[in-house]
């Protein structure tokens, strides 16, 4: 049920609706949904800094279907990255490419990312690449790639669970490319993923891949999270955590206070 709930309200406005307004599920959610509005996301963040973390803003809503929300998600990052350097806030921003319209017009997502880029570059900040199903897993890299021959801030995220990620994050680090390793969430057909009992040792090794070199390597883990969703795509909020300093040990600095 957990992932399905996280999933829906990423994906659908009416699943982040429901989730954070129904009182039963608004309890639930607010492990990870902890507002509705930007005031909610900059003290959230703010809170995040003040107890030494640097912080991670996501905005739900992916999956978009025409130019005009495209737009309004343009809106919703570059409000948020100015309020990042007008107020000296440290925190990055997530974004999905099908909330940039990946999914219906690839080279207006590909604009649009470097609109995101160029105004993080400005905020002094850092854009990451979320990673989505494994129906764009390749098209996304591809655009990051693209995009990191004109700016140096942005970064990736692969999905340990699948079959292909061992090669990708090789491909990734040898490249130079900032990498976010996270274990997978979404349903992906048996051809892509690895069987549940080889995930977990899966996840162990891809993490050996990025942490001996210098790649910028991040843990994520599910363990006490804050997020803020935001606006009408809402918007998630995780604090950012810290390199591990040994193998096969998630250090405790990803234990954010509540």
């Amino acid at each position: 049920m957990l992932r399905e709930l996280i999933l829906a309200m990423s994906r659908s406005r009416t699943g982040e609706r429901v989730a954070t307004n129904v009182p039963g599920l608004r309890r639930f959610s607010r492990r990870f949904v902890a507002g509705n509005t930007q005031a909610d996301v900059i003290d959230a963040v703010r809170r995040l800094n003040a107890a030494g973390f640097d912080a991670t803003v996501s905005f739900l809503g992916e999956s978009v279907t025409s130019e005009l929300e495209v737009q309004a998600a343009l809106r919703e990052f570059t409000s948020f990255l100015e309020t990042v350097k007008t107020q000296g806030l440290r925190s990055h921003l997530s974004v999905k490419l099908t909330e940039l319209g990946l999914a219906f017009d690839p080279d207006l997502a590909r604009r649009a990312l470097d609109i995101v880029l160029a105004r993080a570059s400005d905020a002094g900040t850092f854009v990451r690449v979320d990673m989505e199903d494994s129906r764009y897993t390749q098209a996304t890299l591809d655009l990051v790639r693209e995009a990191r021959r004109t700016h140096d801030n942005a970064g990736a995220v692969i999905q340990a669970c699948l079959y292909r990620s061992d090669a990708d994050i090789r491909a990734l680090a040898a490249e130079g490319t900032p990498v976010r390793l996270v274990k997978g969430a979404y349903r992906e057909p048996s051809g892509r993923r690895l069987p549940g009992e080889g995930r977990g040792r899966r996840s162990v090794r891809a993490a050996d891949r990025c942490l001996p070199g210098e790649h910028g390597a991040r843990w994520r883990t599910r363990r006490r999270h804050t997020r803020c969703a935001h606006g009408p795509g809402g918007t998630a909020l995780r604090g950012d955590a810290q390199r591990a300093r040994r193998p096969h040990r998630v250090p405790d600095a990803v234990r954010h206070p509540r």
